[in-house]
């Protein structure tokens, strides 16, 4: 009975090493092909089109515009710096005015309501136009060219070198309505300067436009007000009549501001889009998963049923999987782990430089966005020790455990983990050093204490401090992705290197060679043996 229990958990080692390569891969493989990314422009581009539905193909160009602006995109690819925008002469300087002028001229045509105004309204933007046209003849004028951004759906198989690779994983639905409002701002020329599409200006100008028209929720709201008032009239008691038409212009407000008010609009549809990009991005990681998974088992050569009879004919192989099951489980939580992020090893890398501000506890949803609220919530309540003498606690453990290690005194142990220590955080060095010769864990940890106390007091923040520190941490999104990238990496090795240790060779020493000793069926005899193996494993029929 317990030889085949042990048989059954060698077994459910090697399938759970093999589920972690492919769950790895897969990380590897979405981020490779900027499947969230592209994702998320495509969901912005459907909630440009869901506020005008005329926007056509310049929706994808001005969502990717904003999700590769450098203050949000947290690419590897995108460089951290805008160009430097040329200082416009001054006959671009009038054509700019000329342009500023138009756009004014347009929105108090498109703002009138009254009749009797408009042939002069029209007129005026006629005129600001032939304006336009006659400021671009003018010699010197500057209106460099800019190349435009991609105007089609972001595809699953759409190569990221163009372009994709530079677009952010998430924004916030505020961030898109500031960009918005900031390009609607701009002229044609201005946009050029600053590398933006030309078109782009006008675009976001219409969107904000739609955004401030009535919708159809406010206009049966105001529907239901005009019943409302008349129900009032069947009340006798003036008191109660009166009462109920003064609690309607309230109402009308309160109604009017959660259906009409442009960003409360935008930030429905955007939730709206932000929901399917999710489910593109799990369908598409669900496709990648099942081709993985069947690439793996081509590819290494693995068949279920072959590896059950090496496990019964091997019983030391068994004995050594059984042994690997803790070290394998526990490599697999930190791949498994929801909050093991690349937000998580970019908060790392702020923690390394500001080790007195450590979470007390972590995120659960992992995202940048928790983290950065946390950071900030705890920055609020300024410095602790408590996480740097957790650190030097851990250190002292694991060397009062190490082996050749004397445990008659603590002066060993008490050096070895201060080396580890100051290695970590070599801020915070004592000086003159403690002696080692007659030192414990108790003396060396009261003077890190007594070091790390005046250190922080020195780092008490006020809210320019708290905003450099947050400001910090943002900047530190890219450097998070290449450090979660590398652990990975590391535990691919580590697995691969845990199961290869039990004599299990996982990965065959020669690729697509892994059954060639093995003598084929008669059937299958005149086939190619490549091909001959691989159909006999598959039917199962060795």
């Amino acid at each position: 009975m317990l030889s085949a229990l042990d048989l059954v958990i060698a077994f459910a080692v090697i399938m759970t090493v093999l589920s972690l390569f492919i769950t790895i891969l897969v990380q590897m493989v979405s981020t490779a092909l900027a499947l969230r990314g592209k994702n998320l422009a495509n969901a912005v581009a459907l909630t440009f089109q869901t506020i005008d539905p005329h926007i056509g193909e310049h929706a994808h160009s001005l969502a990717a515009q904003i999700l590769r602006d450098p203050i949000f995109c947290d690419s590897i690819w995108r460089p951290k710096t805008r160009k430097k925008t040329p200082e416009p002469n001054k006959a671009t300087l009038a054509l700019v005015e000329a342009e500023q002028a138009l756009k004014k001229a347009e929105l108090d045509l498109a703002k009138n309501v009254d009749s009797s105004q408009r042939e002069g309204l029209e007129n005026a933007v006629a005129n600001a136009a032939a304006q336009v046209a006659a400021a671009k003849k003018q010699r010197g004028v500057m209106v460099p060219t800019v190349a435009p951004n991609k105007k089609g759906p972001w595809g699953f198989w759409t190569w990221p070198r163009k372009g994709a690779r530079q677009l952010c994983n998430a924004i916030r639905p505020g961030e898109i309505y500031r960009i918005l409002h900031e390009l609607a701002e701009l002229t044609e020329t201005q946009a050029a300067l600053r590398d933006i599409p030309p078109e782009l200006a006008r675009t976001a100008a219409i969107l904000i436009q739609k955004l401030g028209k009535t919708d159809r929720p406010a206009m049966e709201s105001r529907g239901k007000l005009v019943v409302l008032r008349k129900v009032s009239e069947l009340f006798t008691n003036p008191a109660e009549q009166q009462a109920v038409i003064d609690s309607l212009p309230n109402l009308s407000a309160t109604v009017e501001r959660a259906t009409t008010q442009a960003y409360d609009r935008f930030q429905r549809w955007f939730g709206s889009g932000q929901d399917r990009a999710e489910q593109w991005f799990r369908t598409h990681v669900r496709a990648v998963t099942i081709v993985m998974s069947i690439s793996m088992a081509l590819v290494l050569q693995l068949d279920t049923v072959d590896i059950y009879r090496q496990l019964r004919s091997q019983p030391k192989l068994v004995e050594a999987l059984v042994k690997s099951a803790p070290s394998v489980l526990e490599e697999g939580g930190t791949v498994l782990d929801p909050t093991n992020t690349e937000a998580y090893h970019a908060y790392l890398l702020w923690l390394e430089k500001h080790p007195l501000f450590s979470l007390k506890a972590l995120p659960t949803s992992g995202g940048e966005d928790a983290y950065r609220q946390a950071l900030a919530e705890r920055l609020k309540e300024g410095p602790s020790a408590d996480y740097l003498l957790q650190q030097f606690d851990r250190a002292f453990e694991s060397a009062s455990n190490a082996e050749g290690i004397s445990n008659d005194t603590q002066a060993a142990p008490a050096q070895a983990a201060y080396a580890v220590w100051i290695k970590k955080f070599p801020a915070f060095k004592l000086d003159p050093e403690p002696d080692f010769a007659a030192a414990t864990r108790t003396s060396v940890r009261a003077a890190l204490e007594e070091k790390v106390a005046v250190q922080a007091e020195a780092a008490k923040l006020y809210d320019k401090g708290i905003a450099a520190l947050l400001g910090e941490y943002d900047s530190l999104q890219t450097a998070g992705k290449l450090a979660f990238q590398r652990a990975r990496q590391a535990t691919f090795r580590d697995l691969e290197k845990q199961l290869s240790e039990t004599g299990f060779d996982l990965v065959p020493s020669r690729l697509f060679r892994r059954w060639d000793d093995e003598k084929l069926p008669p059937w299958a005899s005149g086939l190619w043996p490549f091909v001959g193996h691989y159909l006999v494993h598959l039917l199962g029929s060795r």
